[in-house]
């Protein structure tokens, strides 16, 4: 059996347990190349709040991926981009459930932008690409989306600078636009926004869901 369809073989029958152990040999591929940052390296990304981080300590949990996905019922055709992408997860299981989905991923951080992007490959996801990107970089471009997923990317002035970007891009947007927050201070920064109103319904699993008010 493929590695695809043995992972979506554990999302269909609920197990994510082997699903999480399924993409743990990747997670533990990332963690040996990080092993190798230099001093400099490794203070820079602590910079950037948890980019050093890898592993559980950021993975967000296969099933709540999965609850998200079913209950917002991505719309066809539509793109998501994932600020701070990490190990890929939110990718993986949004891209494997809606195909027709294009999901970007930025991370600052290379090895884990190269491990994701090996997984997505063994995942056979057409849909999902992951990019190497500092977040902070005043030249960097927010492209726009129908949705945006945010599980404490960056430090909180780097977070202030991306969640006024994507307001920016909301209010020229003809579209609703979706914050997908997995907490984190981006939620204060949200529900301070005269653009955007807060959907609860996730709240039990610490996912909170903002939605642009029509243009």
């Amino acid at each position: 059996m493929s590695f695809r369809k043995q992972f979506e073989s554990f999302i269909q029958q609920n197990d994510f347990k082997s699903a999480e152990s399924l993409l743990a040999e990747d997670i533990f591929s990332v963690e040996d190349m990080m092993d190798d940052l230099s001093e400099e390296e490794a203070s820079f990304l602590e910079s950037h709040w948890s980019a050093i981080q890898t592993g559980e300590q950021i993975v967000t949990p296969i099933e709540v991926l999965t609850r998200i996905s079913c209950y917002l019922k991505f719309k066809p055709d539509s793109k998501l981009v994932d600020l701070g992408s990490g190990h890929g997860h939110p990718a993986f299981i949004f891209g494997l459930l809606n195909p027709s989905l294009e999901i970007i991923g930025y991370e600052i951080v290379k090895e884990k932008v190269i491990g994701a992007s090996n997984t997505a490959k063994k995942l056979e996801l057409k849909n999902v690409e992951f990019i190497e990107q500092d977040l902070s970089n005043e030249s960097f471009k927010l492209q726009p989306a129908d949705y945006y997923y945010l599980y404490n990317p960056a430090n909180e002035e780097i977070l202030a600078r991306l969640v006024k970007k994507i307001i920016e891009i909301s209010k020229t947007s003809a579209n609703e636009i979706c914050v997908i927050s997995a907490g984190g201070k981006d939620l204060d920064y949200l529900r301070d926004s005269s653009e955007f109103s807060e959907d609860t319904s996730l709240e039990l699993i610490g996912i909170s869901i903002f939605s642009s008010k029509s243009n």
